[in-house]
């Protein structure tokens, strides 16, 4: 997989209203934390601060569905 560098890109088949997205370490600690309250599949992050390494991205929906995945910052 391709690491992200400064910026973190998601996108969605569903729309992302009322949904929070988290980065979190590897520790478990939480990292940064989105709420999106508009009308939108797609949603950039800034991550510029974020030190190299293994991360999660987990994004809850406003069904209270979970999905996780691993990225790679650079």
């Amino acid at each position: 997989p391709n690491p992200a560098v400064d910026f973190l890109n998601i996108r969605s088949n569903m729309n992302l209203k009322n949904s929070a997205i988290s980065i979190i370490d590897l520790s478990g600690k939480e990292k940064r934390r989105e709420r999106i309250r508009d009308n939108m599949s797609t949603k950039e992050i800034d991550i510029s601060d974020l030190k190299a390494g293994i991360y999660y991205v987990k994004i809850i929906d406003s069904a209270g569905s979970e999905s996780t995945r691993k990225i790679y910052v650079k």
